[in-house]
C-alpha cells in the first residue's frame, strides 16, 4: 500500500514511491532484525529499502552538484547490503540447515538491491551512456577524418612514387646513354690508338729494315774499300819486297867478291859457332845493312853487339 506525502515547494499530494526533489539526499540503513523477519523474502526486504531510497529526486545531471548527490544516494542504498549480508551469514553460522536459503537470500537481496540502486543511479547513468555516446561519435569523426587525410596522403605519395620512378627511370636510361656514348668514344679512342700503333710499329720496321740494309750496305762497301786497301797494301808490300829483294841481289852481287877473304870482318869463333859460310854472312850482313839503312860496318858492328849480349845472357 502506497503511502501519500505532501511536497514542501508545491504542496501537492504524492505518493511514497515518487522520488523528491532535495538536495541532499538522506542516509538509507537497514534494521538487522527485519533481516531475520524476510529471511526468506527477502524481496521484501529490498522494497522497504526502496521506500525509503523513493522520495529522492535530483536535479539535471549537468550540474556536479547533482551528480555527486546521485552517485552519493545510489552508494548509501548499496551500503546496506554489507551489514544484511553479515547478519545472513551469522544467522547462517548458527543454522547450517538453511544454509541454502541463506545463499539464496544473499543472491536475490544482493540483486534486488542493485536493481534499486541502478534505478536511482539511472539519471546519472544515462548522462553518463550520452557523454560516451558523443565521445566515441567524436572520436569515430575524428578517426574518419585521419582515414581521410592518410588515404589523400597515400595517393598523394602514391603519384610522387610514381613521378620519383618516373624520374628516376628517366635518369637512369640518360646515365645508360652518356655510359654507351662514353664507351663508344673510348672503343673508338682505343681502336685509333691501336691502329696508330700499329702504323708506327710498321713505320719502325720500315725503318730499322732500311736502317740495316743501309748498314749493311755501309759495311760491304767499307768491307769492299778495306779489301781493295789490302789488296793495294798487299800489292804494294809484294812489289816493295820484289823491289828490295831485287836491290838486295844486286847489293849482294855487288858486295859479294869483297867478302871473300877478309877474315877481319866476324871473328872466326862467330862464324864458327853459327855455322855458316862466309858467303851467307856477307849476305846477311848487306840484309842487315839494307834493312837498317846502315853501311856494312855498322851491320857487323850490331851483329858483334846481338853475340856479346846473347853471351852476357847465357852466361
Amino acid at each position: 500500500m502506497s503511502a501519500v506525502m505532501i511536497d514542501e515547494e508545491t504542496g501537492e499530494m504524492i505518493a511514497s514511491n515518487v522520488m523528491v526533489r532535495v538536495e541532499s539526499a538522506p542516509a538509507i540503513s537497514i534494521d538487522l532484525s527485519l533481516v531475520t523477519t524476510y529471511h526468506k523474502e527477502p524481496k521484501k526486504l529490498v522494497d522497504l529499502i526502496n521506500q525509503q531510497a523513493g522520495f529522492v529526486v535530483f536535479g539535471d545531471m549537468q550540474d556536479k552538484k547533482q551528480r555527486k548527490a546521485c552517485a552519493s544516494h545510489a552508494a548509501s542504498i548499496i551500503r546496506c547490503i554489507s551489514p544484511a549480508a553479515d547478519e545472513s551469514k551469522r544467522m547462517a553460522a548458527e543454522a547450517k540447515k538453511i544454509v541454502n536459503q541463506d545463499l539464496s537470500f544473499r543472491r536475490d537481496f544482493d540483486t534486488g538491491v542493485r536493481e534499486v540502486a541502478a534505478f536511482h543511479r539511472l539519471p546519472l547513468t544515462v548522462w553518463e551512456t550520452e557523454q560516451s555516446r558523443l565521445e566515441a561519435e567524436q572520436l569515430a569523426r575524428e578517426a574518419a577524418r585521419l582515414a581521410a587525410e592518410k588515404l589523400e596522403l597515400d595517393h598523394q605519395d602514391a603519384l610522387d612514387m610514381d613521378e620519383l620512378r618516373t624520374l628516376r627511370k628517366a635518369k637512369e636510361a640518360a646515365v645508360e646513354q652518356a655510359r654507351l656514348a662514353a664507351k663508344a668514344i673510348e672503343d673508338k679512342r682505343l681502336f685509333d690508338e691501336a691502329v696508330a700503333k700499329q702504323l708506327e710499329a710498321q713505320r719502325l720496321q720500315i725503318e730499322a729494315e732500311a736502317t740495316r740494309k743501309a748498314e749493311a750496305q755501309q759495311a760491304a762497301k767499307l768491307e769492299a774499300e778495306r779489301a781493295k786497301i789490302r789488296l793495294e797494301e798487299q800489292t804494294r808490300l809484294a812489289d816493295a819486297e820484289l823491289e828490295r829483294k831485287a836491290r838486295l841481289e844486286v847489293e849482294l852481287s855487288r858486295q859479294e867478291p869483297s867478302f871473300k877473304d877478309d877474315s877481319k870482318i866476324i871473328e872466326p869463333t862467330v862464324i864458327k859457332n853459327a855455322g855458316l859460310d862466309r858467303v851467307t854472312i856477307s849476305r846477311m850482313i848487306s840484309a842487315i845493312a839494307f834493312e837498317f839503312d846502315c853501311t856494312n860496318d855498322q851491320a857487323i858492328d850490331l851483329i858483334n853487339d846481338f853475340n856479346n849480349t846473347y853471351k852476357e845472357l847465357a852466361a
